[in-house]
């Protein structure tokens, strides 16, 4: 029931992460996303401000505002997104390319963050080499939410591609793929 649960919370997650528009915040109070032409576009997130031509206001006093500027001293590429649930800022920082999640309240809710090898725990890259020895670790997606992490791990082999998953102590194939 448990699993249920954090599967389809981290679902919906998802879902909002690739249906929604982003806003780049460029200045500390606001970001003006007025795009005239489709050469400006940088990424997908871009074309609802190129067709709605929208402003949005970011609260640089905001709870999720607050709690950003103090946990991410660097970042880069920020983009803040607004929900009917709360918001989403995404952004860059020490080779990560992190999501945080707030509500509405501004509490932080749960964070997806994609890096390489490199950057993987010891503990957790130990783990995965004490089975895959054979593989190369292609990409690491880790999320949080309910302060409980689950890694998925892309892995290729010679002759496939695997996607691990790593809750706690768990560790479980989710995705196996023969290459072509």
């Amino acid at each position: 029931m448990k699993k249920a649960l954090v599967s389809s919370f981290i679902g919906v997650i998802f879902a909002a992460a690739i249906t929604s528009p982003s806003f780049a915040q460029q200045a500390p109070n606001s970001a003006n996303l007025t795009f005239t032409s489709i050469n400006e576009i940088t990424s997908a997130e871009d074309i609802d401000a190129l067709l709605t031509g929208k402003t949005i206001i970011i609260d640089k006093n905001s709870k999720a505002q607050r709690h950003f500027a103090k946990e991410y001293q660097n970042p880069s590429d920020v983009r803040w997104t607004v929900f009917p649930f709360g918001t989403r800022v995404h952004f860059k920082t020490n080779g990560k390319d992190t999501k945080i999640y707030y509500d509405t309240k501004g509490n932080p809710r749960a964070s997806v963050s994609y890096y390489f090898e490199k950057d993987l725990s010891p503990e957790i890259y130990k783990q995965v080499r004490s089975k895959y020895f054979d593989y190369k670790i292609f990409v690491v997606t880790e999320i949080t939410a309910e302060n409980k992490t689950v890694y998925l791990v892309k892995l290729e082999g010679d002759n496939s591609w695997k996607t691990v998953r790593i809750a706690g102590e768990e560790m479980e194939v989710v995705e196996d793929y023969l290459k072509s």
